[in-house]
């Protein structure tokens, strides 16, 4: 035990002491404040407006279509000829041209600017002009004004979630996709990035001749827990890091930028207050509100508490199966044949990520849960849907046990491998080092 000690700590302060690990522990929470305030900072942003004149031959649509907060219409009787030729004397942006024709033939609008307005312009022109022709259309066919705005109501369902004990709370099923991808992806990011660090670790001391030396003092397998346990804390520490350098950014430059608007508490002591929003003002506002609950109801310490178990568990299974390959092998290059096979697991959660974020309590997702190979990308992306703990709990054991029963395969092979040199390990081979005597 006194060995592995050691072994850990050579692994993690050689690691810990290295430029590029604090590089990464300092630029990645950056990212990650950034990712969350930078949105918030450019809500509160005032956009350039443009300013748009609508030349209207039908006279039909004079103001119908709606300003919003970077989008205004002024509308003129000019001849388009003229409106044209005065576009560069005047402040507009572009000039709208709605032909007579355009009743039977909406391919004739046109948008003349002379500063490129930008998809949003286009889409919400497109959006706002058919909204119209539809209501003439309508109109033209004697649909009654009632059944016409019927027509235009969105419909919105409203995610309640019963607990046990007959308690409602408002749930977001967009909100719990987002925070399972995001856990689920960050997973699979730091297994494989921690898992190829041991087995470059391992390649390294193999290729340098240092593993002889240190073999005449240590078992194989002490050697191989130490790197694996070492590294483990290495990616424990820079997790922590982030953890705590991203928690301290948002906070402190949120506090500077009005983070505050944004609670529920304030957007629905707004709605309350204000008499002058507009429906479209009021309906996201409402959305903000929401979302903000939602957020507030997620149980992040479990998540957190999973994120670690389920990242221990499976870098110590997927850096297990690493190192025995960098054991098996003269140089990285020789990986490639073993590499595919043995991430395969891992890509597969990847790929069911999709149906599991769809389904997250469908039997496949269950079983992709369960299996240890699978279970930690796939077992985060449901958690945030709310997943019975005795899941949870059966999910860990049996990660447990897989991380018992690769530890043991990688041991023998490890042993084996870690003293063959000028050797191409074959898949053959490798069955025999299992199966050698010790």
């Amino acid at each position: 035990m006194q060995k592995i000690k050691l072994i850990i700590a050579r692994e993690y302060f050689t690691r810990v002491s290295k430029k590029s690990f604090w590089l990464l522990s300092l630029l990645g929470p950056v990212l990650m404040a950034a990712l969350m305030i930078v949105p918030m900072y450019l809500a509160q942003m005032k956009d350039e407006t443009v300013l748009i004149k609508v030349v209207d031959e039908t006279s039909i649509f004079a103001n119908t279509l709606t300003d919003n907060n970077k989008i205004k219409f002024d509308y003129s009787l000019e001849d388009i000829t003229v409106a044209k030729s005065n576009l560069y004397q005047q402040p507009y942006t572009a000039i709208l041209y709605l032909p007579r024709t355009v009743l039977n033939l909406p391919e004739g609008i046109m948008l003349y600017y002379k500063k490129e307005p930008g998809m949003f312009t286009q889409t919400y022109l497109e959006k706002e002009i058919s909204k119209q022709l539809q209501k003439r259309l309508l109109e033209a066919n004697s649909v009654d004004k009632r059944v016409l705005d019927k027509l235009n109501d969105r419909v919105k369902i409203q995610l309640i979630d019963i607990d046990e004990e007959g308690k409602e709370r408002e749930g977001n099923a967009e909100i719990k996709t987002i925070l399972g991808y995001v856990a689920a992806f960050m997973i699979y990011m730091f297994v494989f990035l921690y898992a190829s660090q041991v087995m470059r670790g391992v390649i390294e001391e193999k290729s340098n001749r240092i593993i002889e030396v240190i073999i005449s003092s240590v078992k194989p397998f002490e050697l191989m827990m130490g790197k694996i346990i070492g590294v483990a804390l290495v990616g424990l520490t820079q997790f922590m890091l982030w953890v705590v350098l991203t928690f301290t950014l948002t906070t402190v430059v949120g506090a500077f930028i009005g983070q505050n608007k944004y609670d529920s508490a304030t957007i629905k002591s707004a709605l309350n207050s204000s008499q002058e929003l507009s429906a479209k003002q009021r309906v996201t506002m409402e959305n903000f509100a929401t979302i903000s609950d939602s957020i507030t109801d997620i149980d992040f310490p479990v998540i957190v508490v999973c994120f670690i178990i389920f990242f221990l568990g499976g870098y110590l299974i997927y850096s297990a199966l690493f190192a025995a390959m960098g054991a098996a092998v003269d140089s990285e290059a020789d990986t490639q044949q073993f590499m595919l096979p043995l991430s395969s697991p891992l890509i597969l959660g990847i790929i069911m990520l999709q149906h599991v974020l769809m389904n997250p309590d469908s039997t496949l997702s269950f079983w992709f849960s369960m299996f240890p190979l699978t279970s930690p990308i796939v077992m985060m992306a449901r958690i945030p849907f709310g997943v019975p703990y005795w899941q949870i709990g059966l999910s860990i054991g049996l990660l447990i046990l897989g991380f018992i029963g690769t530890v043991w395969l990688a041991g023998r092979i490890y042993r084996v491998g870690i003293m063959m040199y000028g050797k191409k390990a074959t898949y053959k081979e490798i069955m025999k080092w299992i199966t050698y005597k010790s």
